[in-house]
């Protein structure tokens, strides 16, 4: 069974570590949930699940699925640092305008960003 190469990739892995945030939306699930699902409807974004999960002293990792999309937070509450990770399998959504927008939420002083596409090596007939 041959196949070829797929160039494009099928999937994107956005990738943010944002310091230093002012808005700790982590202490408040409520407004979060709120804030999500304002910025869900303006993206056009339907069917949001998200958890909400204490780790350990110190961690909380806040996780949630929409479309073709997994996100997953965690959230450092004594450095005001948290990371965001938007996995999207072949996305029909604009997640480059959603994780910006996600990002904001939070007001950080710093972010580092990356984009990578995965899975660009799978074969397909």
């Amino acid at each position: 069974r041959g196949g070829t190469l797929v160039k494009t990739g099928f999937a994107t892995h956005f990738m943010a570590d944002l310091y230093l945030c002012q808005n700790q939306l982590w202490l408040a699930p409520n407004d979060f949930m709120e804030k999500i699902r304002d910025l869900a409807s303006f993206k056009n974004i339907s069917d949001f699940e998200w958890v909400f999960q204490s780790i350990e002293p110190g961690r909380i990792r806040i996780s949630g699925e929409f479309a073709d999309s997994f996100i997953l937070i965690q959230v450092f509450p004594v450095d005001n640092f948290l990371t965001i990770d938007i996995f999207s399998w072949q996305p029909k959504v604009d997640v480059k305008n959603f994780s910006e927008a996600l990002i904001q939420m939070f007001s950080p002083q710093v972010v580092a960003t990356e984009s990578k596409v995965r899975a660009e090596h799978l074969q397909v007939e």
